[in-house]
């Protein structure tokens, strides 16, 4: 058996681009080659399709990367140390943050390029480490963290979700069923960066990428026990913009966008609310808007 068992989902752009180096971080495969090397502990780390994740593993623990995503170099001794002083985890996670490689012509790329696909704890304390299972909105994405096997197999494997208008690696119900099973930690010995292309940053990606943050605060107010037909009035009847996503609200009230760049930044982030509040009405109401 496996101690560890790391899955790096392909990505094309990675293959095409040379990665400028960091200081404190390292290549997602060849790091976690090396760090598991070092630290003398039997591992498998293979780069695969999403589709191809298994339903079952054979192994301790289980780490899914971004293949485009830098890790510190001490990541698996921070998993290890954290694995064995909270027995009774279900995730490891960190903050994910987003670094645009080369320089753009575009402000709105340069714009969203700091928040597609990043997560941050919203946190009320300076603490290094959180439990954070009870927070449903402070749980971490399905990417770039590490599960123990018994939730992994208990919940039946990983599989991007599938949405009305296709699939998301973003599994918010993995998550969501990761964190009744056992303690969420997060830890900022966990971090982690995306380096993002300009093409990751089509217009077309992320209003997609929106899209299914939509649909996924909809499962996330589908899990609780209030009806969600309230939340439907108040959103799209009643206060429109009162419970947008909050990436999106701070955007939307941004003071610092140049006065030329107004006009074509609000077209397309028009395009991205509205992506959003698409997702979140197809997830809250099953029906797809034709």
């Amino acid at each position: 058996m496996n101690d560890i068992q790391v899955f790096i989902l392909k990505s094309e752009q990675h293959k095409s681009k040379k990665f400028p180096s960091y200081t404190g971080l390292e290549d997602c495969f060849a790091g976690s080659k090396r760090q598991l090397s070092d630290l003398e502990i039997c591992h498998s780390v293979d780069i695969i399709n999403e589709e191809e994740l298994p339903t079952k593993i054979d192994a301790k623990l289980v780490s899914i990367f971004y293949e485009n995503s830098l890790l510190a170099n001490k990541y698996f001794l921070s998993v290890i140390s954290l694995s064995n002083l909270y027995p009774n985890f279900s995730v490891l996670c960190g903050d994910i943050s987003t670094d645009l490689l080369g320089v753009t012509d575009s402000f709105f790329v340069d714009k969203m390029s700091r928040h597609y696909k990043e997560y941050s704890l919203n946190k009320y304390s300076n603490n290094l480490v959180s439990e954070i299972s009870e927070e449903l909105e402070n749980l971490p994405p399905s990417y770039n963290f590490t599960i123990n096997c018994s939730s992994y197999n208990s919940i039946g494997g990983y599989a991007p979700i599938r949405t009305p208008r296709g699939r998301t690696v973003n599994n918010r119900d993995f998550v969501i069923q990761a964190a009744s099973l056992g303690d969420v930690i997060h830890s900022e010995s966990l971090n982690t960066k995306i380096l993002l292309s300009e093409e990751d940053l089509s217009i077309s990606n992320i209003c997609k990428y929106f899209y299914d943050l939509g649909f996924l605060a909809a499962i996330n107010i589908k899990s609780k026990d209030a009806p969600h037909y309230e939340t439907i009035w108040k959103q799209f009847i009643e206060t429109p913009e009162s419970l947008d996503h909050k990436v999106l609200g701070r955007i939307s009230f941004d003071d610092t966008i140049p006065e030329k760049e107004k006009s074509p930044f609000a077209e397309k982030f028009s395009m991205v609310r509205c992506s959003y509040q698409c997702g979140l009405f197809e997830g809250l109401s099953g029906i797809k808007i034709l």
